[in-house]
């Protein structure tokens, strides 16, 4: 029997959420493992991009979107609102490649950002390049990324 409450049960959103991740899936031939949204930082300052941040089986992706209100329909079941991606924006790191996770802990709740900032290096050719990044606490992406140490 289905265990999710009745005024879920064939929700369109929640087929529309499946289609996206069957279709990422598809187009990437990788196996999607844990995903979550991030606030990738670019600068010092300032507030960042919002990003789905995806662990596959090959590589950890940072694909930004065109806005946080469709990054939370994919998780929370809202329509998207209709803006076109720019691919050109995603990061594509491959596994092996990553060198280490940068993580301090926990924040206090009144501490800005409200979510710890992870700094992730990887080796792209000779170079070792860094992310900064605020990972939602809701899924297991950031213990997921632990692991890969």
């Amino acid at each position: 029997p289905d265990s999710r409450p009745a005024h879920l049960e064939d929700d369109p959103m929640d087929e529309d959420v499946a289609r996206y991740w069957q279709k990422f899936e598809e187009e990437t031939g990788e196996r999607v493992e844990v995903k979550g949204v991030a606030e990738v930082y670019e600068g010092t300052d300032g507030p960042g991009a919002w990003c789905l941040v995806v662990l596959t089986d090959r590589n950890l992706w940072f694909r930004q979107m065109p806005s946080s209100n469709w990054i939370a329909s994919l998780f929370q079941g809202r329509s998207p609102v209709a803006a076109s991606r720019r691919p050109d924006r995603d990061l594509k790191i491959p596994r092996g490649s990553i060198l280490s996770l940068d993580d301090p802990g926990s924040r206090k709740w009144f501490s800005s950002p409200a979510f710890p900032v992870l700094t992730l290096a990887w080796r792209e050719g000779e170079a070792v390049r860094n992310c900064r990044f605020s990972l939602d606490p809701s899924t297991d992406l950031r213990a997921s990324l632990r692991k890969l140490f």
